[in-house]
């Protein structure tokens, strides 16, 4: 008869999406909310000749909470941003039980600040009109930004979008203001679009600011009330900005 007493081992497998993170967290590797944590565990065979009973159950808990069994990756859902401890045993099927084991690791549930400073709306009632190439202006800001991009579509409420800028990977700023690109907008849709500026950062959380804008040149109507011979109103245009804007 052999004895088995050796303890399973139960290393953490850490999924998509995940990254590297900033100096000022030490190199831990970033998740998101979604990212899968799975304790992987295995029972060395001992003795001899060599037996091994096989794992039984695996543990797992999050900061101080309690340990407890499961059967499936986990994920670190909405708890708040920052580090976190995770910790994680194994119990073989004679009850061998392994030392508890943990590993830290930084949590990042917030989506990227995104502003999109140009195209942008004229102004209360207003609408921005625009025609050829336009220099596209935001901001992003993140701890983990890795990346920002404009699309546009047709209408107010595209049934798609086209990306016209980007995708523009900015790693390892966490901020970016400015000038974000060029887009011409004589190739693609024209009248009125909804043009939207997406950030991105390394474990896939996303903000998009968007705006609606006319690209071309508006056509000026005079609308009457039925039997009428006076105007309800006019539309004019009025002067053209330094970047094609009206």
């Amino acid at each position: 008869r052999t004895a088995h007493r050796t303890r399973g081992r139960a290393p953490l497998a850490l999924g998509s999406p995940q990254c590297v993170g900033n100096q000022d967290e030490a190199g831990l590797t970033v998740v998101g909310p979604s990212t899968p944590l799975t304790v992987t565990g295995a029972d060395p065979p001992a003795g001899t000749p060599p037996v091994a009973s096989g794992l039984s159950i695996s543990q797992f808990a999050v900061d101080q909470g309690p340990l407890a069994t499961v059967t499936a990756p986990q994920a670190l859902g909405r708890l708040a941003d920052g580090r976190r401890l995770v910790r994680f045993r194994s119990v073989d099927r004679v009850t061998n039980t392994e030392s508890e084991q943990s590993r830290t690791v930084v949590l990042d549930g917030t989506p990227p600040q995104t502003t999109l400073l140009w195209p942008a709306p004229g102004g209360s009632g207003l609408c921005a009109v625009i025609t050829g190439v336009q220099t596209v202006r935001g901001t992003l800001t993140d701890r983990h930004l890795l990346r920002y991009r404009l699309e546009v579509g047709a209408g107010l409420a595209p049934a798609g979008y086209a990306v016209v800028v980007g995708p523009t990977g900015v790693e390892p700023q966490t901020s970016v203001s400015g000038v974000l690109g060029s887009w011409d907008t004589s190739q693609g849709p024209q009248g009125w679009v909804t043009a939207r500026l997406i950030g991105e950062d390394c474990v896939v959380n996303a903000s998009t600011a968007s705006t609606p804008v006319y690209v071309g040149q508006p056509t000026v109507q005079v609308l009457t009330p039925a039997g009428l011979g006076q105007p309800g109103y006019v539309a004019v245009a009025t002067a053209a900005a330094a970047d094609g804007g009206l």
